[in-house]
């Protein structure tokens, strides 16, 4: 769920307010393969779990929440 919003905001340049740092997503981008994005994925499951944190249910929330913003901004 979280790509295929991400992938809408990008396409239509929608502003998910503070929900998204585009500066920060761009930046991580230059530096990702599939190794090191599947180790950093691994890592923050790892540290969810420690946390007691389900990592699935955190991110459909959050995906929610960025979905909101983006959907408010696109109607102002």
């Amino acid at each position: 769920m979280a790509r295929e919003v991400w992938k809408q905001i990008a396409k239509k340049e929608l502003n998910a307010g503070p929900t998204v740092d585009r500066a920060r997503v761009s930046s991580q981008a230059k530096v990702l393969n599939e190794n090191e994005a599947g180790r950093r994925l691994f890592e923050l499951v790892a540290a969810c779990r420690e946390a007691g944190v389900d990592p699935d249910s955190a991110l459909r929330r959050y995906t929610d929440t960025v979905q909101q913003h983006a959907e408010q901004s696109a109607k102002k």
